[in-house]
C-alpha cells in the first residue's frame, strides 16, 4: 500500500508540475488501487495531496476545482468497484466476507475498517448481534442470510480468511489493544509502546516542518518548500493526529508515516543548509540534533538499553558541536561540512541500530509485525543470544483425543 501511494504521490506532484489532467487522473487511479489493498488507510494522504495541487498549480480555480472533482469520481470508482460486485454475488457463490458481520465487504470497509479504527471496539464487546439483526436467539457471527452457520470447530479461525475477526461476544475491548498501541494522547507516539515504532527522529522532523514553513517565501505558485510542507508536512501532521487519537489499530500502521517524515527531514536539512551562513540556523541545527539524541536516549532506556551506540551517536552530537565553534573563526566551509554531516549522521545511528535490532531479534510476529520492543523480546546486540525456554509447553499425552488437541493448540498458538 505504501508503495502504490508513493507512485500516485509521484503522480500527484507530477500533475501539480505540468498541470495535466492525466497524471492527475493516474494519480486518483492509484489511490484507488491502495484502498482496494488496506481500505481507508491509503486515503490518510488524500487531503495533502488535493491540496497540492489545488494550491501549487497556476491554473485558474475554477478549473483546478473542475479536475479534482473528475479526479474524486475515477477514485471513488476504482475504490468502491470491487466491494460492490462481491456484496452483489450471492452469498452462496463466494467466501465470508472475513472481518464483517454482515458478510459484506462495504460493511467492512465503513465498519470494522473505517469506525470502529477511530472509536474503537467497546461497542462490539457486549455480544450484541450487528444492526439489522433483529433475533439474536438464531444469530451466529459467521452466518449470513444465505448461509448457514458453520458447524462446530469447523467454522474459519477468528480473523483468517472466512469468518469476522471475533465472535461477538469474545471481540477484545480497548483495554486489550491499548497493551500494544498505548491509550489516545497528545504524547503517545512518543511514548512506549508506539515511539519504538516511529518516533526516534520525530523530534527532528517537526523542527524540520517549522523550518520549512518559516524560512520559505511566499509565491504563487507556491515554492517548492511550501509545496514540501503542504504535501509532506500535511500528510505526517494528518496521520500524527491520526493515531494519536484512534482507538483500533495495529502498531504496524504507523508505516504510513515514515514516508513524509523522511521526506520533511530531507527537505529540512537541505533548506537548512542552503542557509548555513545564517547563525540562527546553525545553532537551531545543533539544539534540534541534542534534543533529538536526548530522546533517542531516553527511549532507548525505556526498552532497557544502553549499548555502544548510544555513546557513539553522543559522540557524533559533541563533534558537530565543536566543529560549528571552529566553523565560526577557521577553515568556515569545512568545518560547516563537518558539523552538518556529524549531526545528522548521529541522529541516525539509533535508528539503524532499533533497525537491525528489529531484523535479528528473536521470534517475530510475522503476523503483527513490529519493531524491536527491548532485550527482553529479542536479540541484544551487547549479550550473546540464548535459546528460548518454552516450560511446561509440551503436547498432552492424550493427543488422539481431538478436544484436547484443540485446547493444547488454542492455548499455545
Amino acid at each position: 500500500m505504501v508503495f502504490t501511494l508513493l507512485l500516485a504521490t509521484w503522480s500527484f506532484i507530477t500533475a501539480t508540475e505540468n498541470g495535466k489532467l492525466r497524471w492527475l487522473l493516474l494519480g486518483g487511479g492509484l489511490m484507488g488501487l491502495g484502498f482496494n489493498i488496506k481500505m481507508l488507510q491509503a486515503f490518510l494522504p488524500l487531503p495533502a495531496l488535493y491540496a497540492l495541487y489545488f494550491f501549487g498549480t497556476s491554473k485558474p480555480w475554477r478549473q483546478k476545482i473542475i479536475q479534482l472533482g473528475v479526479t474524486t469520481v475515477l477514485l471513488l470508482t476504482v475504490s468502491l468497484l470491487w466491494a460492490i460486485i462481491v456484496d452483489l454475488t450471492p452469498a452462496s457463490a463466494r467466501p465470508y466476507v472475513g472481518g464483517s458481520q454482515r458478510n459484506s465487504v462495504v460493511e467492512l470497509m465503513i465498519g470494522y475498517n473505517g469506525i470502529n479504527r477511530l472509536l474503537g471496539m467497546q461497542r462490539n464487546a457486549s455480544g450484541a448481534p450487528p444492526a439489522g439483526i433483529t433475533d439474536s436467539s438464531s444469530y451466529h457471527p459467521n452466518q449470513s442470510p444465505d448461509n448457514p452457520p458453520y458447524p462446530p470447530f469447523a467454522q474459519p479461525p477468528p480473523g483468517v480468511g472466512g469468518g469476522p475477526p471475533f465472535p461477538p461476544a469474545s471481540r477484545p475491548s480497548d483495554d486489550i489493544f491499548a497493551q500494544e498501541i498505548g491509550t489516545p494522547s497528545a504524547i503517545r507516539l512518543f511514548v512506549p509502546p508506539l515511539a519504538k515504532e516511529l518516533s526516534w527522529l520525530l523530534p527532528f522532523g517537526l523542527v524540520c516542518l517549522i523550518g520549512l514553513t518559516i524560512t520559505a517565501h511566499p509565491s504563487r505558485p507556491l515554492a517548492a518548500e511550501h509545496q514540501a510542507v503542504i504535501l509532506w508536512g500535511g500528510w505526517l501532521l494528518i496521520g500524527l493526529v491520526f493515531f494519536s487519537v484512534a482507538n483500533f489499530f495495529h502498531d504496524y500502521y504507523l508505516i504510513m508515516l515514515a514516508a513524509p517524515l523522511a521526506a520533511v527531514i530531507g527537505s529540512g536539512v537541505a533548506v537548512w543548509w542552503r542557509k548555513r551562513e545564517q547563525g540562527w540556523v546553525q545553532w537551531t541545527l545543533a539544539l534540534a540534533a541534542a534534543g533529538t539524541l536526548a530522546f533517542q536516549w531516553w527511549l532507548a532506556r525505556q526498552y532497557g538499553q544502553d549499548a555502544w551506540w548510544l555513546r557513539l551517536a553522543a559522540i557524533g552530537l559533541a563533534s558537530g558541536l565543536i566543529a560549528l565553534l571552529m566553523g565560526r573563526w577557521w577553515l568556515r566551509q569545512m568545518a560547516f561540512v563537518a558539523a552538518y554531516a556529524f549531526l545528522v549522521v548521529a541522529m541516525l545511528i539509533t535508528p539503524l541500530a532499533w533497525s537491525v535490532l528489529t531484523v535479528a531479534k528473536q521470534n517475530p510476529d510475522v503476523a503483527l509485525p513490529g519493531a524491536y520492543g527491548g532485550s527482553q523480546f529479542g536479540t541484544d546486540l551487547s549479550a550473546p543470544a540464548e535459546a528460548p525456554a518454552f516450560p511446561n509447553q509440551h503436547p498432552p499425552d492424550q493427543a488422539a483425543n481431538p478436544s484436547t488437541l484443540l485446547a493444547f493448540l488454542q492455548a499455545h498458538t
